[in-house]
């Protein structure tokens, strides 16, 4: 029988765990994590590059528990003000979304445009849904954005999941697990 030094036990968890996550452009992403009283599987994740400039990576998580809930988070690889990333959510959203229909949110989007900070590489937005009770929007770890308007969060995800997305290959990448 082949004897393996001591110190290699230590590798056993390394390896046991890599198989818990998945890696996209060096961002790590659990297959599975526990927020907001739900168990959240990862549907799928990709890395979203604008022309030749990486911007983040993002992951969409699911819940058995609650089929219509999502959970959003993007990594960022750089820094990116605030302004950017609600002109280029606002930009999506008009060239898929009725003027009736952004007017009709107005409010809302104001909120949640006003909640937005500057990121730096490695910062990471989590953008949370779940039907009934509200749509969450964290900054790291901090809560930055509430409202208890789980159907504005669903309408706002179309700035990524919608027919009309910022990337259909990244939707695409992301609602791997969903369809």
């Amino acid at each position: 029988m082949m004897k393996l030094p001591i110190y290699s036990l230590l590798l056993l968890p390394l390896c046991l765990n890599a198989a818990d996550v998945r890696e996209v452009a060096g961002h790590t992403y659990p297959l599975q994590v526990e927020a907001k009283e739900l168990t959240w599987t990862l549907s799928g994740a990709d890395h979203f590059r604008f022309r030749l400039f990486s911007v983040f990576t993002g992951a969409l998580y699911i819940s058995e528990a609650e089929p219509d809930a999502r959970r959003l988070t993007f990594t960022y690889t750089r820094r990116l003000g605030a302004d950017t990333l609600v002109e280029q959510g606002m930009r999506v959203l008009r060239e898929g979304k009725s003027e009736a229909e952004i007017a009709a949110r107005r409010e809302r989007l104001d909120k949640i445009n006003n909640a937005y900070r500057d990121v730096d590489r490695g910062d990471r937005y989590t953008f949370t849904v779940i039907p009934e009770r509200g749509t969450w929007l964290h900054l790291n770890e901090e809560e930055i954005f509430f409202i208890d308007d789980a159907g504005f969060g669903l309408w706002y995800l179309n700035i990524w999941l919608g027919d009309n997305p910022m990337s259909a290959s990244l939707r695409n990448a992301l609602l791997e697990g969903i369809n």
